[in-house]
């Protein structure tokens, strides 16, 4: 998580609300506990990797 504090310091973040079903909701949770790693994280990843090109 130390990386995480760091992404932090160096951006400034901004609140999203997201609507999504229950299911999708559990899933995203639970993907994110398997990798050890928050949902905000694992969906800052995907922006990353699918909208910005970066892997």
């Amino acid at each position: 998580m130390e990386e995480d504090q760091a992404v932090h310091a160096e951006r400034e973040l901004d609140k999203f609300t997201l609507s999504i079903t229950r299911e999708d909701k559990r899933a995203l949770k639970s993907y994110a506990v398997r990798q050890d790693k928050t949902v905000a994280k694992v969906l800052r990843e995907w922006i990353d990797e699918k909208c910005k090109g970066e892997k």
